[in-house]
């Protein structure tokens, strides 16, 4: 079934399906919005968030008391005068929710309106442990755009900023997903000549002029430097403020960057351009043209205005890299975790007074990943819809869908699945304040095969609110169980999913007593893993089916030829 294409004709089917829509359909004048949505509506140039300089000395202090072994007590996290702002995070969720139908209709024609399939496997362990089968459903964002649901967020909250923030350039920062997304979203709007003439009519400040016609590199970390597209020359690096929680000032000296750099530098010079053609797709790069040439001579301007400037941590998939280079991105290698990497891409987004495109810490990001709940509400009557698991990272995702979800029916159950490796929202929502990433220790702590929700989130997120008052449960699972709902969805019913979305699908399987007679979805968030990731999954599950010994050795024959 086509689903509506209009926000409109979207709730009317909502409507006929008995879902109420009056969170949706409310006018909600800017006044009534919490203080720190009022200043981004206002300024969407320059989101209101805390200062970088702040957040990252708030967050090593809350890092450096914090042990792995024993969480950082709440009573001394309340004490920072950061959370006094959290008072007016009550009713950002219905922000949320009403933006995110409006969304719906921007950004209806620039993604997918991804399968919701049944899981026969899923509901046969609901059925296997009680007598009585479940009926188990997959939205398989695994097959949006770029390979998850980010680009849902990166187009809205791109579609919502007028011209004259967009020309100032766009900076964002990621593991990989995101980074995808903003890439994705930003050539999309570039070849859509409306979007074109729009940005075309606002002239260039003259103080960025220079910085837009040369691309030159923004600031990275010690011993890291800027990735370009393939041909591109490397242009020097200029140092940044140390945002980073735990920078070694000797850098790239004692290894910390080098191997990443390596890496990156090493997929710059492997890409070409049989990569477009693998992908069907035989038109010239996105903002790949040298001006006044002749295929660039016309558009390159304005696709160059639309060219992000991308934040990824050392510690990134080299796949994800790989991904991005192919797609000409310009990527800045930044710290070992992800929200450095955020802390240093706002900070010079903040320099450039340019727009910065946080992964989850806005409201039109999460609004344009609340489109998978609506997407939901379409599909499914009411009645006929009792529990959605969702992945958790920033919570940007699990923020937009439960918003949803409870606007049209309270009596929705949503369940957050994190890595119990890598837990920081699921901590956080204990404690009622964003605490700190634990530090990585000898038992493995931080290594994870969801690396897409893993790491720290920018203290004082947004987020967290939803989630609170939102989300009805939080699993964590292991490492081991992960692997082996990967590995099991791989195998029952072909579909390869990123370890992230596995967290939803492992958090099914130790449920799935509970679910009986229920109609459960289990959110497929993305579907971008590495053959290496793909190996340890299978080693770490070792499935007992035939052909899994086979499956490995293609796996290790691919890895060998360099094939990730």
């Amino acid at each position: 079934m086509a689903l509506p294409s209009t926000t409109e004709e979207l709730l009317e089917l909502l409507d006929r399906n008995g879902w109420s829509t009056v969170a949706f359909r409310r006018r909600l004048d800017v006044e009534e919005w919490p203080s720190e949505l009022q200043l981004q509506h206002q300024t969407p140039s320059r989101p209101q968030q805390l200062e970088p300089n702040l957040q990252q000395q708030q967050h090593q202090e809350l890092r450096q008391a914090a042990e792995p072994t024993e969480p950082p007590q709440p009573a001394a996290i309340a004490s920072s005068p950061l959370l006094e702002s959290t008072v007016n995070l009550l009713n950002i969720s219905d922000v949320v929710a009403r933006e995110a139908a409006v969304a719906y209709g921007k950004i209806h024609e620039y993604v997918r309106h991804t399968p919701l399939e049944p899981s026969p496997w899923l509901s046969s362990l609901a059925g296997s442990a009680t007598g009585r089968s479940c009926v188990a459903l997959l939205k398989l964002e695994s097959e949006q755009h770029t390979g998850s649901f980010k680009v849902r967020g990166a187009l809205s909250k791109l579609l919502s900023l007028p011209p004259e923030a967009l020309v100032r350039g766009v900076f964002t920062a990621s593991t990989g997903n995101h980074a995808l997304a903003i890439l994705y979203a930003c050539k999309s709007l570039s070849e859509q000549p409306t979007q074109l003439a729009k940005i075309d009519d606002v002239p260039v400040p003259e103080t960025i002029a220079s910085d837009i016609q040369a691309q030159p590199a923004v600031g990275s970390g010690p011993g890291a430097a800027p990735v370009t597209a393939p041909g591109a020359s490397i242009q020097p690096v200029q140092q940044q403020p140390q945002l980073s929680l735990h920078a070694d000032p000797e850098g790239a000296e004692n290894g910390v960057n080098s191997e990443a750099t390596a890496a990156a530098s090493f997929y710059a010079a492997a890409a070409s351009d049989e990569s477009d053609l693998e992908r069907g797709d035989t038109r010239r790069k996105w903002g790949s043209s040298t001006p006044g040439t002749e295929d660039g001579a016309s558009d390159s301007s304005a696709l160059r205005r639309l060219r992000p400037q991308l934040y990824i941590p050392n510690t990134a998939s080299p796949y994800k890299i790989r991904k991005l280079m192919s797609m000409g991105a310009e990527l800045h290698l930044y710290g070992t975790d992800c929200l450095e990497a955020e802390l240093a891409a706002r900070a010079a987004a903040t320099t450039a007074d340019a727009v910065y495109v946080s992964p989850y810490n806005d409201p039109w990001v999460m609004a344009g990943q609340g489109t998978v709940g609506l997407e939901l509400l379409a599909a499914r009557r009411r009645g006929q819809l009792d529990v959605v698991l969702v992945p958790v990272g920033g919570g940007g995702l699990i923020a937009g869908i439960a918003s949803v979800l409870k606007a049209a029916d309270p009596g929705i159950q949503v369940v957050g699945c994190q890595p119990a490796v890598s837990d920081v929202m699921t901590r956080s929502a204990a404690s009622g304040t964003i605490e700190p990433e634990l530090a990585d220790t000898d038992d493995g702590r931080g290594s994870t095969l969801s690396d897409a929700t893993a790491g720290g989130v920018e203290f004082g997120s947004i987020t967290l609110q939803p989630c609170l008052n939102c989300v009805d449960e939080w699993v964590t699972v292991t490492e081991v169980e992960i692997a082996e709902a990967l590995v099991g969805l791989l195998e029952e019913q072909s579909k390869l999913v990123e370890g992230a979305a596995a967290c939803a699908l492992a958090a099914f399987k130790r449920m799935a007593p509970r679910f009986a007679g229920k109609c459960v979805v289990v959110v497929c968030c993305g579907g971008n893993i590495s053959v290496a990731s793909l190996l340890r999954a299978i080693e770490l599950a070792k499935p007992a089916a035939v052909g899994a010994t086979e499956v490995t050795g293609i796996c290790r024959r691919c890895e060998s030829d360099g094939v990730q």
